[in-house]
């Protein structure tokens, strides 16, 4: 796939874009931080359960 002059200054302006702390655009990033907190949290609960199997 080909990228044109646009697509560049597009994809460079997407990535050096800044957003407000309250932005929508956080939410994805802490709801992904939440779960795999919850992920981990899960792990080390099988692992200790198993472990007194």
């Amino acid at each position: 796939m080909q990228f044109t002059p646009y697509h560049t200054k597009y994809f460079a302006y997407e990535l050096t874009r800044r957003y407000p702390p309250d932005s929508v655009e956080y939410f994805d990033d802490e709801v992904r931080e939440k779960l795999k907190l919850r992920d981990e949290d899960s792990k080390a609960y099988l692992n200790r359960f198993e472990r007194l199997l």
